[in-house]
């Protein structure tokens, strides 16, 4: 048995439940909404970024290669995956990971609620004695504020079956995404946005500890170009 619960956010007058769902006041709620999450990558260098969104428009980024949309980018409107490509440059395993909603992962287990704020997250994050995280730095991503932190598994933290230590993940999905692998470094960026169907968004940038520099340096034209349409 779980418990349900609903929290008002008084700046925005809407209310959360504790899956992640944003009630608007004389609305249906905001899973309802289309939700479907989209990206239309070019397929060569130097022929522009694609345009890729979330939540139905409400996230929108710009992505060019050496970043490309994994196959299983789009199984779950919360989650979209961008995979580095060796031909540019880039480990296989750099990623580009953004959660609509996150919660902390301290254990394998994915039905703990979604934290109320970024802050919140941050500080589970940090928690979390398998993670070994920095302290957060104040960033904008979007003109929104946003907090920043890396994170890398502690020697000999508590791995899923997936081989990785959870850090992050979406309410009721099997942990594998959201994680890093031991020997790699991680670089979160949480905000809370104003409006829309999500409270919370995570971008976490994934690579070997010794591309970490070179991949962050890569996702930074992705990061820089996100824009937020919930007004």
């Amino acid at each position: 048995r779980t418990s349900y619960t609903l929290v008002l956010d008084p700046a925005t007058d809407r209310l959360f439940d504790n899956v992640g769902v944003a009630w608007h006041r004389g609305a249906t709620p905001q899973n309802g909404a289309n939700t479907t999450t989209e990206c239309e990558m070019e397929p060569q260098a130097g022929s522009g970024p694609g345009t890729c969104s979330m939540l139905g428009g409400e996230i929108t980024f710009h992505a060019d290669r050496p970043w490309i949309d994994h196959v299983e980018a789009y199984i779950d409107p919360r989650l979209f995956f961008l995979f580095g490509q060796p031909d540019f440059g880039l480990p296989e395993d750099a990623w580009i990971e953004i959660l609509a909603n996150p919660k902390p992962e301290a254990s394998c287990d994915a039905s703990l609620a979604v934290p109320a704020s970024a802050g919140e997250l941050v500080r589970a994050i940090r928690s979390n004695p398998d993670l070994d995280a920095t302290a957060p730095v104040a960033e904008r991503v979007g003109g929104i504020d946003a907090l920043r932190l890396d994170v890398a598994a502690v020697p000999g933290a508590s791995t899923c079956e997936s081989g990785n230590v959870p850090v992050v993940s979406v309410y009721n999905r099997e942990s594998g995404w959201g994680g890093i692998d031991p020997g790699d470094r991680g670089r979160l960026y949480v905000l809370d946005l104003p409006g829309g169907s999500a409270r919370v968004l995570a971008i976490m940038i994934t690579a070997p500890e010794a591309a970490f520099e070179r991949t962050v340096e890569a996702a930074a034209s992705v990061v820089d170009s996100f824009e937020f349409h919930t007004g």
